[in-house]
């Protein structure tokens, strides 16, 4: 169970615990006097001695009681805020600020929580702008950008890419490019794996729509820090468009010369 939980239940033992102590302290101190003092037991009676100690138990839970409210006041009410506070922070969660009366260490630790939340949500805001701006340019690049664990599995794409191949991080990427059961022959991923370097290679490959483009890939490690290539990075940029022209050139290229070589004339060109 929670420490938070578990205050509420202790409050009326600590109470208690005190009231008793009291108490056994003013029947203690009125023992005390009637043994060291015999003529004041007569003098005052057994009456007035009972009413003594029935005035101690009073004042003794009202004391107690005093005491562990205010305790539970001044330093488990603002404890707990802290504690709640801090559950909701680690959850994400807003909450109001921590109230806490002025002076002591209470202040001191609510004040210290309070510029550690303060700083660490200045912090998660600048990280969370600058995740979104660098998810916008990965978005925004015109060209298949994924990120590849060493099982040569999707973990990472960006929007192009999961147009026209999908999002579907449970297939290698073998699979999602040429619906094949094994690894590609000269595949720049695994070479960059094997060797930490930048890659780079022509591609045909088959879009969920069954469309096949011609790309080229480039790939380029992403290391932790010690230096060990954890995943790689393949930038592929679509080169469909510029192949069938060149093949349409070529092919022009081709008519031409055979129309230039079947006229039946005499056909010459000079330079200067």
């Amino acid at each position: 169970m929670p420490a938070s939980k578990q205050i509420p239940g202790s409050l009326p033992l600590t109470a208690t615990f005190l009231a008793a102590a009291f108490f056994l302290a003013s029947c203690l101190s009125a023992t005390l006097v009637c043994l060291l003092f015999p003529s004041t037991l007569h003098a005052l009676g057994i009456s007035v001695i009972v009413a003594y100690m029935l005035l101690g138990l009073f004042v003794s839970i009202a004391l107690g009681l005093y005491v562990a409210l205010s305790v539970k006041r001044k330093v488990v009410d603002p404890i707990r805020a802290i504690i709640e506070r801090a559950r909701e922070f680690s959850m994400g969660k807003e909450a109001a600020a921590i109230t806490h009366e002025a002076g002591g260490l209470i202040e001191e630790l609510s004040e210290s929580f309070q510029e550690m939340d303060e700083a660490a949500r200045r912090r998660i805001f600048r990280e969370e702008c600058s995740r979104r701006e660098l998810q916008g340019l990965f978005d925004i690049v015109p060209c298949y950008i994924s990120v590849q664990d060493r099982n040569f599995r999707i973990v990472i794409s960006n929007r192009l890419f999961q147009r026209d191949f999908g999002k579907d991080y449970r297939r290698h990427c073998y699979e999602i490019y040429k619906n094949r059961d094994s690894l590609c022959p000269n595949c720049s991923v695994a070479k960059t794996f094997e060797d930490g370097q930048v890659h780079s290679n022509e591609e045909e490959v088959i879009t969920r729509d069954g469309r096949t483009l011609s790309l080229i890939v480039y790939s380029a490690p992403i290391t932790d820090e010690k230096g060990d290539v954890i995943a790689v990075m393949e930038m592929s940029t679509n080169i469909t468009e510029v192949k069938r022209l060149q093949s349409e050139l070529e092919a022009e290229q081709r008519k031409v010369e055979q129309l230039f070589n079947r006229v039946p004339c005499y056909i010459s060109v000079h330079d200067r």
